[in-house]
């Protein structure tokens, strides 16, 4: 083969190589959005139902998750997977979990556009011998309908029922991401936002009592 056969065959190879790495990086994509809407239209069905009511009228309560999104993702994994005893590395979900939610007034928006944005906020650590070798902070974001629900009913809603659709789609993310740093293994355990939600609530009355307290 010529030197001029053997550059087309290389360059030739490389646009294969690069092709099969786009559609790869496609199905990635694709497969993460069909998580989300399979756990939208199924594990959250009330979400979908509330949509469908509120077409019908326009007084029924209604939660629906319009947009979701990667916001924010940041990794640090210094050493990459050069130890061979990186496999042994404790993975878990180290220390914060945050949901924070942003509000409109739903009467200055149009129905069927988004009135809040719900951030879910993850942090994930690996440790070998004490020392963290793999970090990753993500920000996800989805943006939400809320109308005509009892004023107590709309932050369960943001905080819980949203966070919870949310979770596949930042489920998956996370795990790819470890899994291009080396870390294949990585598991997102179930989030159980309710008790996040309950614990926040909880923690807020007793800043309240406290700041009473020292009024007095």
């Amino acid at each position: 083969m010529s030197d001029k056969d053997q550059a087309k065959a290389a360059e030739a190879a490389e646009k294969k190589t690069k092709a099969s790495r786009k559609k790869a990086d496609e199905k990635v994509l694709t497969g993460a959005d069909a998580v989300v809407q399979t756990a939208v239209s199924g594990a959250n069905q009330v979400l979908a139902q509330q949509a469908q009511e509120a077409a019908l009228d326009p007084t029924a309560p209604v939660v629906v998750l319009h947009q979701h999104f990667l916001n924010d993702l940041s990794v640090e994994n210094p050493a990459g997977v050069l130890d061979a005893r990186a496999s042994e590395a404790k993975l878990g979900q180290a220390g914060r979990v945050e949901v924070s939610a942003r509000a409109g007034d739903p009467a200055s928006f149009q129905p069927g556009e988004p009135t809040h944005q719900v951030t879910v906020g993850l942090r994930l650590t690996a440790d070998l011998d004490g020392k963290t070798i793999y970090l990753a902070e993500m920000g996800y974001r989805a943006l939400v309908e809320v109308r005509n629900l009892e004023a107590e009913q709309v932050e369960p809603a943001l905080f819980v029922m949203i966070p919870e659709a949310m979770f596949p789609a930042l489920k998956e993310v996370m795990e790819r991401t470890g899994g291009y740093a080396g870390y294949p293994a990585l598991t997102i355990q179930p989030i159980d936002f309710a008790a996040i939600y309950a614990q926040s609530k909880n923690n807020q009355a007793a800043a309240a009592e406290a700041a009473g307290k020292t009024k007095h």
